[in-house]
């Protein structure tokens, strides 16, 4: 440990002394299947997704945080000041809902039963974004244990809608003040310079026919769906641009596109906008 001071020094100690409670906490939230279904009374985005919630809640009040949820969509955890009146401090922002499992295709073991094999542990959600954001939650009440003060309130914000839309954010500032500064644990280790957008697209028709050709031309050919729509890049750094969550009703069509940051989303809309 040469070259921290004291305090960097108790910290590691103390984090490494908590590594068995922090596995254990990960587990526990990372075994609840919060993928987004219909919504439920105090549960916007399905049942399993507010049982994650709630369940960090209660994690972080037994760890003696203050604790409250923006309309059962955005958990807050605070150290430092008066949760309930505070407009200066550092966000750390992650989330808890997780992408669809996919009836485990591709798992040799349950997505929902972490397995630690070679050191690493395998479960749906570990990297994207349970552990990171939970990884936080312990790395707070190391802090907090030691009683080492932050020079402003620290707030980790628990999304619970990042992977179908991120309706959560615009909810949570419309009733909390944005944070002064902040990171996300949410992407590749050290630093990441810029993030992969998401947009939403709908396409209306005005004939049930046009809606199914469409669909049959675009999502349906024999050819990856990005292919089709003239939408094939791949980022070296950001990976490939992906459609996901399309949905179709007799006279619309709506999808998701995550995309690296070499397009942006007015582009993406052009290109689609070109073929439709």
């Amino acid at each position: 440990m040469n070259g921290l001071n004291k305090e960097e020094q108790a910290l590691l100690v103390k984090i490494q002394d908590q590594k068995d409670e922090m596995l254990q906490g990960i587990f526990e939230v990372v075994s609840i299947p919060s993928e987004r279904q219909e919504p439920a009374d105090h549960a916007p985005y399905g049942k399993p997704v507010k049982e994650a919630l709630d369940h960090v809640m209660e994690m972080a009040r037994e760890m003696g945080f203050a604790t409250k949820v923006i309309e059962d969509q955005v958990g807050i955890v605070q150290y430092g000041g008066n949760i309930d009146d505070c407009d200066h401090y550092l966000g750390i922002m992650g989330h808890l809902d997780v992408v669809e499992a996919k009836n485990q295709e591709g798992w040799i073991s349950d997505p929902y039963q972490p397995e630690i094999r070679d050191g690493k542990i395998y479960a749906r959600g570990i990297l994207d974004n349970k552990g990171p954001i939970l990884s936080c939650l312990y790395a707070l009440k190391a802090l907090k244990d030691l009683n080492i003060e932050p020079a402003l309130p620290i707030r980790i914000l628990f999304g619970t809608n990042e992977e179908t839309g991120m309706e959560d954010v615009p909810v949570y500032l419309a009733n909390e003040a944005k944070p002064a500064a902040g990171f996300t644990p949410d992407c590749k280790y050290p630093v990441v310079y810029a993030e992969r957008g998401r947009a939403l697209y709908y396409i209306d028709f005005d004939s049930i026919q046009k809606t199914i050709d469409w669909v049959n031309t675009y999502f349906i050919a024999n050819q990856s769906k990005e292919k089709a729509m003239n939408l094939e890049i791949n980022d070296p750094e950001f990976g490939l641009l992906q459609i996901r969550n399309t949905k179709m009703t007799e006279h619309s069509v709506e999808f998701a596109i995550s995309y690296p940051p070499c397009i942006t989303a007015d582009k993406i809309l052009d290109i689609i906008q070109g073929i439709s």
